[in-house]
């Protein structure tokens, strides 16, 4: 399963704290591309079982939301395409 990132330019300075507490898989996806000011778009099956049922909850510190979106496509078995569009 691919998710595609449309990359601005991504904000590479560490955040203090990322927690996420039960959010859809598809929606920490998001938020933490948000958060990296990169423009992503989901491959629509990760907006179908089995994904949207995978709750996330990490706690991460002094990570980038980069960082952060990388370990989850990782640990999600997904794969991340850049695009320096």
């Amino acid at each position: 399963m691919i998710i595609a990132i449309v990359a601005a330019r991504a904000s590479e300075a560490p955040l203090p704290l990322i927690q996420l507490d039960n959010v859809p898989l598809p929606d920490a996806l998001r938020q933490l591309a948000r958060q990296a000011r990169m423009n992503v778009i989901l491959d629509p099956r990760v907006s179908q079982a089995p994904y949207r049922d995978i709750k996330v909850s990490v706690r991460w510190e002094n990570v980038t939301a980069r960082e952060g979106l990388i370990a989850l496509v990782d640990n999600y078995d997904l794969a991340m395409v850049e695009s320096a569009r």
